[in-house]
């Protein structure tokens, strides 16, 4: 998994029972890039604007600091020509191969290719070529499948929210990924971490940082993120509901509704912190059951809301039993990059 300052590549193994695992090997680098180089802001590199002063230097170096992390984490090893599965924290074009922006970062025309280059340069030959990266939503997501401690383990129909510097969404039906979409710059849901870091500044310059400042009860930092986890319950309500998906009429078996909505990304791993549950986990539970019941027949014949059982005479409708789960995966989205190659070889 490769952000624009940050590396990090681990070996992944097999279970026994064929789910994924972290095998143990693990490389963090640091991106060495051009101390010159000042990135556009994301929304500028998306509208395609003329590349500034050693960005394409800014580009290589992430390249090679993923090869040098690659290296060395397969150095030594046995059992033949390695395969690697990529995660980038970038937005990607429909390839998969080519960076059109990155937060912080630069633009790479064809990160894969490169990326394949410098391996060959350090003598690294790959069992199979990488064929494409994928964003962090969609690993973290197929990393929660495949994962031997994955929320979406056995979960053949969901709905993954992936809140982290960007908010994506995944819908999963028959245990694949089968769309797909991230949050637009500028949007309604536009609510990635940065950028809630951003807000908060412009409410308080020089606070402490998001988690942080919320952490230790800060009050533009408790608002803004209660108030954008209870936006996003709200959305992920539409999404269930409302999301429409492909025309599979041909199957035999009938493509059931998402059972499961999955938060998951770096907000998912911290929103079981008791301090920062009320001002995660709480309203997004609050806005998940305001936009249910916003649906209530479709919801209630789903299974989403079901009637109160410790007041029968209650005609309120609470949210289903697990129908909300926490991301317990650190490696998901190294996982899921890792379950694009093919079945790998299992470690007992």
């Amino acid at each position: 998994m490769a952000s624009p300052h940050r590396v990090e590549a681990q070996l992944i193994a097999a279970t026994p029972f064929g789910r994924l695992r972290s095998a143990g090997r693990r490389v963090v680098e640091d991106v060495d890039g051009p101390m010159e180089f000042l990135p556009l802001p994301l929304e500028r590199q998306l509208a395609g604007n003329a590349r500034v002063p050693n960005e394409t230097r800014a580009g290589q170096a992430w390249v090679e600091t993923v090869a040098n992390a690659i290296a060395k984490l397969t150095f030594g090893l046995h059992g033949g020509p390695p395969r690697i599965g990529l995660c980038l924290q970038a937005t990607l074009d429909a390839t998969g191969r080519r960076v059109k922006g990155a937060e912080g970062g630069a633009r790479v025309r064809d990160f894969v290719e490169s990326l394949e280059a410098a391996l060959r340069g350090r003598n690294i030959d790959l069992e199979t070529p990488i064929g494409r990266a994928v964003s962090v939503g969609e690993a973290s997501t197929l990393g929660e499948l495949h994962s031997a401690l994955g929320g979406l383990a056995g979960v053949p129909d969901a709905l993954s929210l992936v809140w982290w510097d960007e908010v994506s969404w995944t819908r999963v039906a028959r245990g694949r990924v089968i769309q797909s979409a991230i949050e637009p710059r500028g949007g309604k849901h536009d609510l990635g971490l940065p950028a809630l870091d951003e807000r908060v500044q412009g409410i308080a310059p020089g606070a402490r940082r998001l988690f942080a400042g919320a952490r230790h009860g800060d009050k533009a930092h408790t608002e803004t993120l209660a108030q954008s986890a209870r936006a996003l319950g709200r959305e992920a309500a539409r999404r269930l509901i409302e999301w429409p998906v492909p025309d599979d009429s041909l199957h035999p078996v009938a493509l059931l509704p998402a059972s499961r909505l999955l938060l998951g990304g770096l907000v998912g791993r911290m929103a079981s912190d008791p301090r920062l549950r009320p001002v995660l986990l709480d309203p997004l539970e609050v806005g998940l059951a305001e936009g249910l019941r916003d649906r209530e027949d479709a919801s209630r014949d789903r299974g989403l809301l079901v009637p109160d059982e410790s007041a029968p005479d209650s005609k309120e409708l609470l949210l289903a039993p697990g129908l909300l789960q926490l991301s317990q995966e650190d490696s998901a989205a190294i996982i899921g990059a890792a379950s694009t190659v093919g079945p790998l070889p299992s470690h007992s």
